[in-house]
């Protein structure tokens, strides 16, 4: 929404002319420039993403009063006019926006990521791609090679949440606790104090516990969509020059201090929150002053406000525009994000002129609200069509069953590096993320607030012996193989396994949660107790080699000898328990997207094989780790991937990798045979 209403207005303290407000028109500017400089890479900037609660508390302001001021001359709320406002502000531009994205995804991105986005366009069109984000438990500061154009739109989808429930929420408050139309604000404050304290004490909880899940949800950002509400519904003060110009420069101090100092590793938004919202809040209030005066002279100017005018249109551009210009060229260097974001600035103001002012000052849509709400619902329709489109783009892949794949045993007689599938190929190429097998699907690959494995148990109670998997999920994905034999030897098969958790004695940062990775001490402690009392008689352990260690609430620049100090820690403590010990070595990093590179390669997949390299798979202290602990055997399997030094993504139909670094479940079931003859008897 524009800075302005319909009619003059002195509410709040508020007397510019039409109700208009300069300053918080250019109050966006400053909130995209935040967000600019975070998404294009300054260092400087990391807590850039704090325009987002700019946006926020500007539009609870606007959007609140504009309601109350309603409520307040009519007796009312057009919600028919309100919801077509709306409609005719957001949805063209953002369609528009959307059918772009498509398009390129087509021309750039390869048809796993394709899928990927027609699901995040139909909850990017439907405004609930913040919950899409949260169950998917995606990362905001994951690199942007791994991240989804459409991911920007989360902060969308929580406004316009915001703009569907609200005037509800405060027409039936008005309706059940203000007899008369005068005191509307007292009971409507009442009710976004209590909606705002709730939401701030749950943002500030989860913010720490799942910081992920924590900065796309709806209930942890309500808060700050209060606060702006707050504003609207409290009679604000008109201030003198020097008392607006000060509190001007703190407001935008707060939200320089928040934009210099923060960084992905804040707990977000929680009470870390506060500094940016508070800012804002000063910078609306002191522009109540009705005069340009100090900061607000700058952030007033013609410019800054022109910029601020299409700045909805900029935030929609400016990351699908740094995510291809990514799939072009490689990582951006500062340069050329810099050419990217101008770009996108561009392609901004032709947008806002060409279709987001002409929609939103159309005549005959303004004139009949169905009209609006009409046009609205084929915009959404419209975008829901092309991800269908992205969808059926996709390439027609035969997938054979299990019974049909070779895998590892194929290595036998496939010297050269598979070319073409023979039937089909296991798993589809565009499906390999979900082919995590038995044990992931069954819960016990515990997610990360988990500190208790269940059960997790395969097996008769009859078994011959016990045998326990132990680490992350790169042991994790070996059970699939595990499993086998298992079957065939009669064991009963344990499997005690943590995502992003080392089986090193040592406490991890965790790239997810944004800290230290706590529950990861938690867990191992317990998993190693559970060992030790059960008694097994072979314990597998095997685990990423690319963990971060923290050391006096710092990582540590090298963590390679502090993890191989604490893994011979991990690895004694278990040969306590009377068990033998097996350390299954990490397997080769991939420099790509294996999945991807094959599903863009099917008639050349030889294309998609890698040298393995030393250097990218760092120093093998997991192995020398284990030779220092007496009893402990050490079992490669990289001959199985990468056979004369090349790493196979297909080997007999069966894909070797999902992603760059896991196994696939069905290459993983055909290493049984290879494992099996390296395993000791476990009696």
């Amino acid at each position: 929404m524009k800075a302005r209403d319909d009619k003059h207005s002195q509410r709040g303290g508020v007397i510019w002319r039409g109700g208009f407000r300069p300053d918080v028109e250019g109050l966006r500017a400053v909130a995209m420039s935040c967000a600019l400089l975070a998404h294009g890479g300054v260092a400087v900037a990391a807590g850039g993403y704090i325009g987002v609660d700019m946006f926020y508390v500007i539009s609870g302001f606007l959007i609140t009063g504009l309601l109350m001021r309603e409520l307040e001359r009519e007796g009312r709320i057009h919600l028919l006019d309100f919801y077509a406002r709306r409609a005719r502000r957001l949805l063209p531009a953002a369609t528009f926006v959307i059918g772009v994205i498509v398009v390129f995804s087509l021309l750039l991105l390869p048809p796993a990521r394709q899928l990927t986005v027609a699901g995040d366009v139909i909850a990017s069109s439907l405004y609930f791609a913040n919950w899409r984000f949260t169950a998917q438990s995606a990362d905001y500061f994951a690199p942007v090679t791994e991240t989804s154009p459409l991911q920007h739109y989360w902060s969308l989808g929580v406004e316009e949440q915001f703009y569907l429930v609200w005037p509800l929420i405060l027409l039936a408050t008005v309706l059940l606790m203000g007899r008369y139309v005068r005191v509307a604000r007292k009971p409507a404050l009442a009710v976004v104090l209590a909606l705002s304290a709730a939401s701030l004490l749950y943002s500030a909880i989860y913010s720490y516990s799942s910081p992920n899940q924590a900065y796309f949800s709806t209930f942890t950002r309500a808060w700050e969509l209060g606060a702006g509400a707050i504003l609207a519904l409290v009679p604000l003060p008109r201030l003198g020059r020097v008392a607006a110009g000060a509190l001007a420069g703190l407001g935008l101090a707060m939200i320089a201090a928040a934009t210099l100092l923060y960084s992905a590793a804040t707990p977000y938004p929680g009470v870390a929150g506060l500094l940016p919202v508070l800012g804002t809040a000063a910078v609306i209030v002191s522009g109540t002053s009705g005069r340009m005066t100090g900061p607000l002279r700058v952030v007033g100017a013609a410019p800054v406000r022109y910029f601020g005018r299409i700045s909805y249109s900029t935030y929609l551009w400016h990351w699908p525009v740094l995510i291809f210009a990514t799939a072009t060229f490689g990582e951006l260097a500062l340069w050329q994000s810099a050419i990217a974001i101008a770009v996108a600035i561009g392609l901004a103001s032709l947008t806002y002129h060409t279709v987001e002012r002409p929609f939103m000052r159309s005549q005959f849509l303004s004139r009949v609200p169905r009209r609006s709400l009409a046009f609205g619902a084929g915009c959404v329709a419209c975008s829901v069509i092309a991800a269908l489109v992205l969808v059926r783009a996709q390439p027609n892949i035969d997938t054979i069953s299990a019974d049909e794949v070779q895998g590892a045993s194929a290595l036998a007689y496939q010297t050269e590096p598979q070319r073409r599938p023979n039937q089909g190929l296991r798993p589809n190429p565009l499906k390999a993320s979900a082919d995590r097998g038995r044990l992931v699907e069954d819960g016990c690959l515990v997610q990360r607030e988990v500190t208790e494995s269940p059960a997790c148990t395969y097996g008769g109670a009859r078994a011959k012996a016990k045998v326990v998997l132990f680490g992350d999920s790169h042991a994790a994905h070996f059970f699939p193989a595990l499993e086998r034999i298992a079957e065939r030897r009669n064991w009963r098969l344990t499997g005690l396994t943590k995502m992003g958790c080392a089986p090193a004695d040592v406490l991890v940062w965790n790239n997810r949660l944004g800290r230290a990775y706590d529950e990861c001490v938690e867990w191992r402690r317990n998993a190693l107790e559970r060992i030790v009392r059960e008694r097994p008689d072979l314990v597998v352990v095997s685990g990423a080699s690319f963990y971060s260690v923290m050391e006096d609430d710092e990582r540590l620049e090298d963590s390679t000898p502090v993890l191989e100090e604490r893994l011979v820690r991990t690895l004694e403590r278990i040969r306590e328990s009377g068990a033998k010990v097996v350390l299954i070595g990490d397997i080769p990093h991939a420099p790509f997207e294996v999945s991807d590179c094959v599903s863009e390669n099917l008639d050349s997949l030889d294309e998609c094989a890698f040298p393995y390299e030393e250097r990218r798979n760092r120093d093998p202290f997991d192995r020398r780790a284990a030779k220092r602990v007496r009893g402990v055997k050490v079992v490669e399997v990289t001959d199985a991937l990468c056979p004369r030094g090349l790493c196979r993504a297909v080997i007999g139909d069966a894909l070797t990798y999902r992603g760059s670094n896991h196994l696939t479940a069905t290459y993983s079931r055909t290493l049984a045979p290879f494992l099996e003859r390296k395993l000791p008897d476990p009696r």
